[in-house]
C-alpha cells in the first residue's frame, strides 16, 4: 500500500486538502444550481413528472435494476420486465406496479409516486411496507446517475417528499444501510479519491517511472478494497449505485469476484472499445426481441458512463487516458449532484468527515 511520508506539518496539509475539496464540492454545487430555476412549484399528485423523453432515456437502466429485484412478488424470482414499443408504458390507468410489466408504469411517472413515505418495517417485511416506496427511490437514483437535476429539484420542492428519510437507510437493521441514495455519492467518492491519489505516484502505474509487479497500484490494498466494495454491491438491497463503476472496471454483474488480468492490448482499431456491460444479455433474458435489443443498445445511454477501456484491467494505461479522465470527472459530477439534491432537501452534507 501507499504509505504517508512522515513530514513536518503533514497533518495540517491533510486537513487543508480535505477542507479544500469539501469547499470545492459546495462551490461547484452552488454554481451548477444556478443553471436551473431559482424556485420550483411542487407537482400535483396526478401530474406527470417524468416526461416521455426522460422515460425513454432511463428505461434501459430501470429495466436492469427491475430485473434484479426479487421482492415484487413475495419469495419469488424477479417478475418479467418488458420494454414496450416506443419505450413508454401505454397502459395509462392500468399501468402501475403489479398490473403491467413495463419498467416504468404510467402511474409511476406521476407526483403521487414520488411522495410515498418510508414506513417502519421489521426484518423480512421491507417488501410489504416499503416495496413501492423503494421502487420510486431507485427511480430518483437513476435520475441522479443521468443528471436529470431539473426533475429532481422539482420533486424536492414538495414538502410531501420523504427523500430525507431515504438518504441513509436499508432493508432492515440487520443488513445495515444498503438502500439509501447516499450510496450514489459514497460509491463515487471511492474511485475519485483513489485515482487522484494514485496519479501522484507514477511509479505505481508507469513502467518508465519504475512500476513493477510488486508496487503496481492494482495490487495495493486500497485499490483492491475499492474493487471489493463494488463487487459486494451485488449482494445488497440496492446495487444501482455500482452500475457505472461495474461498467468502467469490467466487473461482471453475474459473477463473484474480480480478477486482475494481464494488460490486453487492442489488436486493431476494430477491437478498440469492446468492454461491454451485461445490459444487452439482461434485456434478452427478459424476453425483449433481438431486434429491439439491438436498437436499444445502439441508441440508449446505459448509464452515465460506458466502459470502453482499450487496455482492459489497467485504467492508467496510456491508451485509457481519455476514458479514465471521463470516468473521474463523472464521479465528481455525482458528488456535485448529490450535494445539490441534499441542499434542496435542507440537508447539510458533511463532506469533511466523508473525505
Amino acid at each position: 500500500s501507499l504509505q504517508l511520508r512522515c513530514q513536518s506539518g503533514q497533518g495540517e496539509q491533510l486537513h487543508s486538502f480535505v477542507d479544500a475539496m469539501a469547499r470545492t464540492i459546495r462551490e461547484h454545487s452552488t454554481s451548477y444550481r444556478k443553471r436551473y430555476p431559482e424556485r420550483y412549484e411542487p407537482a400535483r399528485s396526478d401530474e406527470i413528472i417524468l416526461d416521455d423523453a426522460t422515460v425513454r432515456k432511463i428505461t434501459p437502466m430501470v429495466s436492469r435494476w427491475c430485473s434484479s429485484m426479487s421482492f415484487w412478488e413475495k419469495g419469488a424470482t424477479p417478475i418479467p420486465v418488458n420494454i414496450p414499443p416506443g419505450g413508454v408504458c401505454p397502459h395509462n390507468a392500468h399501468g402501475s406496479l403489479g398490473l403491467c410489466q413495463c419498467p416504468i408504469p404510467h402511474e409511476e411517472r406521476k407526483g403521487h409516486a414520488f411522495y410515498r413515505q418510508k414506513e417502519y418495517n421489521s426484518c423480512f417485511d421491507f417488501e410489504d411496507h416499503n416495496g413501492r416506496s423503494f421502487y420510486n427511490l431507485e427511480l430518483v437514483k437513476t435520475l441522479l446517475l443521468y443528471g436529470e437535476m431539473g426533475i429532481i429539484l422539482r420533486v424536492c420542492a414538495s414538502p410531501e417528499v420523504d427523500l430525507r428519510t431515504w438518504q441513509t437507510n436499508g432493508n432492515c437493521q440487520c443488513l445495515g444501510d444498503d438502500a439509501g441514495w447516499d450510496l450514489i455519492y459514497k460509491t463515487a467518492l471511492l474511485p475519485y479519491m483513489a485515482f487522484n491519489l494514485i496519479h501522484f505516484f507514477p511509479e505505481t502505474w508507469d513502467l518508465k517511472s519504475g512500476r513493477t509487479d510488486e508496487n503496481d497500484y492494482r495490487q495495493m490494498s486500497g485499490y483492491l478494497y475499492m474493487l471489493k466494495k463494488f463487487n459486494e454491491a451485488k449482494k445488497t438491497t440496492s446495487e444501482l449505485a455500482a452500475y457505472p463503476h461495474w461498467q468502467f472496471f469490467g466487473i461482471n454483474q453475474r459473477e463473484d469476484g474480480y480478477v486482475i488480468k494481464p494488460d490486453v492490448q487492442p489488436q486493431n482499431q476494430k477491437d478498440r472499445g469492446v468492454y461491454p456491460s451485461g445490459t444487452g444479455q439482461i434485456l434478452r433474458d427478459r424476453g425483449v426481441p433481438a431486434e429491439l435489443v439491438a436498437e436499444i443498445m445502439e441508441t440508449a445511454e446505459f448509464g452515465p458512463t460506458t466502459a470502453r477501456l482499450e487496455v482492459q484491467h489497467h485504467p492508467f494505461h496510456r491508451f485509457n487516458e481519455e476514458e479514465l479522465a471521463k470516468y473521474v470527472e463523472y464521479c465528481w459530477q455525482l458528488l456535485v449532484r448529490c450535494d445539490m439534491m441534499a441542499t434542496a432537501l435542507g440537508l447539510d452534507m458533511n463532506w469533511n468527515e466523508m473525505i
